[in-house]
């Protein structure tokens, strides 16, 4: 698995969460991800304007 980290910040705040992915997932479904990521922290707090995003993708132990 792979562990994705994401990291938006908004607001003057970093907004931080992850999500693991299979080991062989191409960029799509990577993307995929990410897009899913944002659109929770977007829907939790709908005001946020994201004003940068870090992502990491790494080995999940």
């Amino acid at each position: 698995m792979k562990k994705l980290t994401i990291v938006a910040k908004a607001g003057g705040q970093e907004h931080t969460t992850t999500q693991t992915v299979p080991q062989g997932a191409d960029y799509a479904a990577v993307l995929m991800a990410v897009s899913s990521m944002l659109n929770t922290l977007q829907a939790a707090q709908p005001q946020l304007a994201f004003e940068e995003l870090h992502v990491a993708v790494e080995q999940a132990a």
